[in-house]
C-alpha cells in the first residue's frame, strides 16, 4: 500500500522530529526502493497497489514510475480491517495465495517476496517481522483466510508477534522470516543509511 506524501499521511514520527520536507524526502526514497524491486515482479505476479488518498491516483502513479499495477483505493477502518479488505480483494481475483507488504522496509527485496511466494506452496502463513515490531511482509493461502480473518479482528494488536501467535494458536503451518529494517523514525533512517 502507498500514500501520497502529505503531512497527515506519512511518517508522523519523522514529521514531528524533523519536519514534513525531511519526512517526504525519506518517503520518496522508500518509494524508489519499492519501485526497483516491484519492477522485477510485474512479469511474474499480479500486483495490486492500494493507494490513499483517492483523489491522488495520477500523482501516485507518477511516483511509482507509472508502472502497470492494479491500482485500488485504500479501504477504510482499523488497521486489521484495512488489511483484511486488501486481502479479500486480492483473493476475489482468483489468487490461491496473497502476499501483503508496504513501503516502510527499504530492505524488502524482490528475492524476499519471491521466497515468500514459494514458501506458501508448503506453508499456510508467512510472516516477515520488522525490527520495529511491525510486519514488513505477511502472506497466507486462501484455504486459511476465513479462520485467520476471524481471529485477526478480535484484537487491536497489529504487531508481527501477534500475527505469529495467532497463526500458531490456530494450528497453521507458519514460516517466520528474518527481521528486516522498517522505517518509522529519523533514527531508523539514520541507522539504515549508516549501514549501507
Amino acid at each position: 500500500r502507498v500514500y501520497y506524501p502529505e503531512p497527515d499521511t506519512i511518517k508522523p514520527k519523522i514529521v514531528e522530529e524533523a519536519g514534513f520536507n525531511i519526512a517526504r524526502a525519506i518517503y520518496k526514497e522508500l518509494l524508489r526502493a519499492t519501485h526497483h524491486h516491484l519492477e522485477k515482479l510485474t512479469d511474474v505476479s499480479d500486483i495490486v497497489m492500494f493507494y490513499s488518498p483517492n483523489d491522488r491516483l495520477e500523482e501516485i502513479k507518477a511516483l511509482l514510475g507509472n508502472m502497470d499495477f492494479d491500482y485500488q483505493p485504500m479501504p477504510t477502518g482499523t488497521k486489521h480491517e484495512i488489511v483484511k479488505s486488501c486481502y479479500e480483494y486480492c483473493f476475489t481475483k482468483g489468487n490461491d495465495k496473497v502476499i501483503y507488504s508496504h513501503v516502510d522496509s527499504p530492505t524488502l527485496t524482490f528475492e524476499l517476496i519471491e521466497s515468500a511466494s514459494f514458501t506458501l506452496d508448503e506453508y499456510d502463513v508467512v510472516i516477515g517481522p520488522g525490527e520495529n515490531g511491525d510486519n514488513y511482509l505477511s502472506g497466507f493461502t486462501k484455504d486459511v483466510k476465513d479462520v485467520l480473518f476471524e481471529d485477526m479482528l478480535k484484537t487491536d494488536d497489529t504487531s508481527a508477534q501477534a500475527s505469529i501467535d495467532a497463526a500458531k494458536k490456530l494450528g497453521l503451518k507458519t514460516k517466520v522470516f528474518n527481521k528486516e529494517v522498517c522505517i518509522d523514525t529519523l533514527e531508523d533512517w539514520d541507522n539504515y543509511q549508516n549501514s549501507l
